[in-house]
């Protein structure tokens, strides 16, 4: 336990949270923020009119910019990372709390088994460590679905790490769970050949943290 939230030790190089940020039992789905926000946007709407580090635009970045065409006046700071201050699970939770990067979910996706099921009437994926010593020790992502074209929940499950993605600072790594092809893809070009798209920033998906 850290900071009275529960972690799962699957024997990887960070633990695992066993709910999501603003959840409190595994299967519930929790909010949805956009990429750096520490508040939801469900009042104002997510898009990028709401979204804090631009002007109104995919192409007016004012924060985590590494390329001038995107960046509002040709800005770029080169952040690739979120900073403490604009990760949701810090913020919220405290302590070593924090999104996971894009590495610490290939790690996840590479070392454990996924399966689609229910837990407690709610669909979601079920990831199972193969770490010897740690087999059988799990942890369950609940399908929470994203506000990326409305997808619903129940069926897909997306979920921010926090690391820039590689060729446009309007997108970052996420994490995208499918029951009905029962799928688990990182995202962005194939990378180690399991992936599908990036996520727009300002999209709401769900958090689940990880602490050291």
């Amino acid at each position: 336990m850290e900071n009275s939230h529960e972690y799962i030790d699957l024997g990887l190089s960070v633990k695992w949270a066993t709910c999501n940020v603003g959840a409190e039992t595994p299967e519930s789905y929790g909010d949805l923020y956009a990429w750096g926000m520490t508040v939801t946007s469900y009042e104002t709407g997510y898009s990028w009119d709401s979204y804090i580090y631009c002007n109104g635009s995919d192409t007016s970045m004012t924060r985590y910019c590494k390329n001038s065409h995107y960046g509002y006046e040709g800005f770029t700071d080169d952040k690739t990372t979120l900073e403490p201050k604009d990760d949701v699970a810090h913020i919220l939770w405290g302590g070593k709390w924090r999104i996971p990067t894009a590495d610490e979910w290939r790690e996840l996706l590479d070392s454990c088994t996924m399966s689609p099921r229910t837990k407690n009437g709610v669909w979601g994926a079920l990831f199972t460590s193969k770490v010897l010593g740690y087999e059988g020790r799990s942890i369950f992502l609940p399908f929470a679905g994203s506000t990326f074209l409305s997808n619903p929940g129940g069926t897909q499950g997306n979920y921010w790490s926090s690391t820039l993605g590689r060729w446009y600072p309007w997108d970052e790594y996420d994490i995208y769970i499918d029951e009905n092809n029962r799928a688990c893809y990182l995202s962005i070009d194939f990378w180690g050949g399991k992936g599908v798209l990036t996520q727009m920033r300002m999209c709401g998906l769900s958090v689940r943290p990880v602490c050291q």
